[in-house]
């Protein structure tokens, strides 16, 4: 509790106090004033042996003083747990907002920056004060305008939708984000949106070398006379190179679609499920698992047109 509340409840607890002082500091002033101005009997015998009238009176001004000091200790007590919860949720919200990783924002209807929470400067290199007042677009790159102004207006129609866009950061760079947020309303008139941006850079950047690496392996598969296939543990193929065409006559998607039983004789299909098989029952452990690396078999297929073909089949674990 800080040094004004503890102030406050002192004061608070006195008040009765107080009250019961002021009645009786009335008592006394109304005592002198019937003994020295009206002439009428003693001090002692006006304060404490008065009529039934003035006894009255007296109880029911003390009953007054009292009541009054109780409303007071109660509206102040009131006040102070309302004081107390709002610093309190104050200090909770201030410390949501400068603590997480994640950038809260607010822009105005005109587009100008409004608020911006200090973890922007971990994200951007600006600090929150550079950035107020100046037009969120300014932080936009080139070919993020059109789509955050479309989505900018769907929030302001109030329609909000996120959206991934990159911004500037102090170094010249550009950083990825995605964004959400919720229009602000004033007095039932839209004034501007808020909303929450995320650092997505490492995520757009692992999507990207995957992308390449799927172009790679496309561009291998699709370019050799070999043909390459990816299958799922319950021997169904998931990728078939184009050059399987040559070979037996079935496009890539006819051989996913009939599967090793429709491209193997029975002699062959057996010899492959037996040694995919070995692979994975009892006489290849975990630990065998981790050094097995590749079966090679003599297998004969069957051409779209119902020759044989011979091939030699390399199989082996994706890890």
């Amino acid at each position: 509790m800080t040094n004004m509340g503890r102030i406050r409840r002192l004061m608070s607890g006195r008040l009765l106090v107080v009250g019961l002082c002021v009645a009786a500091f009335f008592l006394v002033i109304e005592s002198l004033i019937h003994v020295f101005v009206f002439r009428e009997g003693d001090l002692v015998g006006q304060m404490f042996f008065a009529d039934a009238r003035e006894i009255a009176l007296r109880v029911l001004v003390v009953l007054i003083v009292i009541a009054f000091a109780a409303f007071g200790q109660i509206t102040l007590n009131q006040r102070r747990r309302a004081q107390e919860d709002l610093q309190t949720s104050q200090e909770m919200y201030r410390s949501l907002v400068e603590d997480i990783n994640e950038v809260i924002y607010e822009v105005g209807i005109d587009g100008a920056i409004q608020y911006m929470s200090p973890s922007v400067e971990a994200m951007l290199g600006f600090s929150a004060p550079e950035l107020v007042g100046s037009p969120f677009t300014g932080l936009l790159h080139q070919d993020d305008l059109g789509l955050v102004a479309d989505r900018f207006q769907q929030s302001v129609s109030g329609h909000p939708q996120p959206t991934e866009c990159r911004l500037l950061t102090r170094n010249g760079d550009f950083r990825w984000v995605h964004g959400s947020s919720k229009p602000i309303l004033a007095g039932g008139q839209m004034t501007g949106i808020r909303g929450v941006l995320v650092d997505i850079t490492e995520r757009k950047q692992a999507e990207e070398e995957l992308r390449e690496i799927e172009r790679l392996f496309r561009g291998i598969t699709e370019n050799v006379t070999d043909v390459i296939w990816t299958m799922d543990m319950n021997l169904n193929f998931t990728h078939v190179s184009p050059s399987t065409e040559r070979l037996i006559g079935y496009t890539p998607e006819e051989e996913m679609a009939i599967g090793l039983a429709g491209i193997m004789t029975p002699e062959s299909l057996e010899v492959a499920s037996k040694a995919y098989e070995r692979a994975l029952d009892g006489e290849s452990t975990a630990d065998q698992m981790k050094t097995f690396s590749s079966i090679t078999a003599d297998l004969d297929h069957i051409h779209k047109d119902g020759h044989i073909v011979p091939t030699e089949v390399r199989m082996g674990f994706l890890r």
